[in-house]
């Protein structure tokens, strides 16, 4: 008899936790098979969960791990057959575009990079764009790390790990794209060197004072 009640009274089938929260089943075989068992409640175990937790670090991925990572999805079925198609590409292209429309991506970017710009637009009386001040320019689905609209010129901030195979490649697509949708002046600046260096086929050529006064800025 109370078999049936329970069948037709959902709201029976619960369970109180120590900590007096109420854990409600979905089916009476569930609720039967748990309603002896001294087990905490979502939160108590989330609580637990996360003590047990508290003060450990995460174990960092080694770079070979990495790379035996990629190795095998390259050579997975999925990839070679699905991913690695000029199709799937030019789907997840319109994607980043919608994304970035969306304003859903968050950018990374070099903040100490753009105070340099920053002093560029000071001391050059430009009006540069650029992530600090809100206002990074977008060219197909690229962020332009710096660019002054009315001298239509460009500056790519490049870090330490833009010195890699993989990285350059990439870079060298960018900058092929940007120059030949905006025709821009284009000027890539080391990170560890801070030399300047024009890349463009325009002839203005302002390396020289933009070399000036970044170190200027290092210099103060």
């Amino acid at each position: 008899m109370d078999k049936i009640i329970l069948k037709h009274r959902p709201d029976l089938w619960v369970k109180v936790c120590n900590c007096g929260n109420i854990t409600q089943y979905k089916t009476y075989g569930s609720y039967t098979a748990n309603k002896h068992r001294n087990s905490p409640c979502k939160e108590c175990r989330y609580k637990s969960h996360s003590k047990k937790l508290s003060g450990r670090k995460r174990n960092v991925f080694s770079d070979k791990w990495r790379k035996n990572m990629a190795i095998a999805h390259k050579n997975s079925a999925v990839w070679k057959q699905s991913m690695n198609t000029t199709e799937y590409k030019e789907i997840h292209r319109q994607k980043m575009l919608r994304i970035i429309k969306e304003n859903k991506l968050s950018v990374a970017y070099n903040q100490k990079a753009c105070e340099v710009f920053n002093y560029l637009n000071k001391k050059l009386n430009w009006n540069g764009l650029h992530a600090k001040n809100g206002k990074e320019q977008v060219i197909n689905v690229f962020y332009l790390d710096y660019y002054e609209p009315t001298l239509n010129l460009t500056i790519e901030w490049d870090e330490k790990h833009h010195k890699k195979a993989k990285q350059k490649q990439r870079d060298g697509f960018k900058q092929k794209i940007i120059t030949e949708q905006i025709n821009c002046e284009f000027y890539r600046v080391d990170d560890i060197t801070k030399l300047v260096k024009k890349v463009d086929h325009n002839s203005i050529d302002r390396t020289h004072k933009l070399q000036q006064v970044i170190n200027e800025y290092y210099e103060n």
